[in-house]
């Protein structure tokens, strides 16, 4: 984890960095896909920006979105046919998905800090565990309500 001062990043460094995270992690998931295409599963990513409030920020950044408070990361659906799943047990309805933060801010005190994630040894061992998982229980697709 790198955290530095808000103050002392600029919104370039933030974007760079988030690109590079998202390259990295795309590599992982791109070595995981044959492993979950044999259990016909297939794996998708999907980055998103969010502002204080959870709301997404569509399209581009600015600091005044990373001063009001701000974080990104991306998360890998693991589907079916194009369909969520959840795990093929009675009471489960929940998504199968890996989500990992790329950059948060946090405030302590009178200072903002923005706290950047470049490690991604947690994604590895989450698909490995889903792998394991999906293996021995098995998958159902999920109806998601909006």
């Amino acid at each position: 984890m790198i955290e530095k001062l808000l103050k002392q990043t600029t919104l370039e460094e933030v974007i760079s960095f988030e690109e590079k995270q998202i390259e990295a992690i795309s590599k992982i998931v791109d070595s995981y896909k044959e492993k979950f295409m044999r259990l016909t599963c297939n794996l998708e990513l999907e980055f998103g920006r969010l502002n204080k409030k959870y709301k997404v920020i569509e399209g581009e950044i600015s600091k005044n979105d990373l001063i009001n408070g701000y974080s990104s990361g991306i998360a890998i659906y693991i589907k079916k046919d194009g369909s969520f799943l959840s795990f093929n047990l009675p009471d489960d309805e929940g998504i199968l998905q890996v989500y990992e933060y790329i950059v948060t801010i946090s405030r302590r005190l009178t200072k903002i800090y923005i706290d950047m994630c470049d490690d991604n040894s947690d994604i590895e061992k989450e698909l490995d565990e889903y792998l394991d998982d999906i293996k021995r229980l098995g998958v159902k697709p999920v109806e998601l309500y909006e």
